[in-house]
């Protein structure tokens, strides 16, 4: 099912560059303070982060619905744990698709909440 904004509303994404340069430093420590064991969630869990602090804006700038993601991270660590497995048996092969389709999975657990005004 397609869905289509009013035209006087736009999507707004309230992630700053302070935001992108917190998960930089968190996920960096993270990975190293794991061995590299926190890689198999960050990139889904940073793409989480950056749809949940996204909103749909009227003309005057009051929010008028959100994008909520319902993937939990227990979701997210199988989904990782999946993919980290397929990379290491095609020997590295499956990682051309893994982002992408990491995207699609997070994306189809996703859904807009609109406030009716």
């Amino acid at each position: 099912m397609r869905i289509a904004l009013p035209p006087e509303r736009r999507i707004q994404a309230d992630f700053s560059t302070r935001d992108a340069i917190k998960q930089a430093a968190k996920w960096t420590a993270m990975a190293l303070l794991t061995l590299g064991m926190s890689t198999l969630v960050s990139g889904v869990l940073q793409q989480k982060e950056v749809l949940e602090k996204t909103r749909i804006v009227d003309p005057e700038g009051r929010t008028r619905g959100r994008i909520v993601c319902t993937a939990t991270f227990k979701d997210i660590l199988a989904h990782g744990i999946l993919w980290h497995a397929l990379i290491l048996g095609t020997l590295g092969l499956a990682w051309l698709i893994a982002g992408s389709t990491s995207q699609a999975w997070l994306l189809s657990r996703c859904h807009l909440q609109v406030d009716e005004a």
